[in-house]
């Protein structure tokens, strides 16, 4: 008899499900490694800058004041980046609830499946060998009534 699991259809939803969770979580996290790393080369200019400023004590006013601007910039677009990552971070965290509480779900059903399964299959060995034992306990059966009918024709031969 061919396995049939009843949850079969809702646990290919909750596959589907959770694989999308792992997208979207895998997604958000390329995206704050990006925002991480944009923040890292940020901060490493900046210092850069800052080293290359003070050891030019004799600029010009107007040449400090663009360095000076400069710097000001970097700063506002590495806040920026900063509360960015802020909220990639928070995203990320309720993606990977998600993804969690979505693969507790598929893990879930995988087991109830692979539990019916195998008593599917214990069903089944069992069949296989009742009808073996059926089949069997006729074949001794059906011997010994031709052993009784041989000995009972024998007795009646035999005067």
């Amino acid at each position: 008899m061919r396995f049939h699991f009843a949850l079969d259809g809702v646990l290919h939803v909750h596959e589907l499900v959770e694989e999308q969770a792992r997208e979207r979580l895998e997604s958000c996290l390329l995206k704050l490694h990006a925002v991480e790393q944009r923040m890292a080369d940020g901060r490493r200019w900046r210092e850069h800058s800052s080293r290359v400023r003070a050891r030019m004590k004799k600029l010009p006013a107007i040449e400090l004041q663009f360095v000076e601007y400069v710097l000001n910039q970097a700063d506002v677009a590495l806040a920026r980046l900063d509360a960015a990552r802020a909220e990639l971070a928070r995203q990320a965290a309720g993606l990977r609830e998600a993804y969690l509480a979505a693969h507790r779900r598929r893990e879930t059903l995988s087991t109830l499946r692979e539990q019916a399964l195998l008593r599917h299959r214990n069903e089944e060995v069992r069949r296989e060998q009742r009808a073996l034992d059926e089949f069997h306990l006729g074949k001794l059966l059906r011997a010994r009534a031709e052993a009784s009918t041989t000995l009972e024709e024998k007795r009646k031969n035999t005067p």
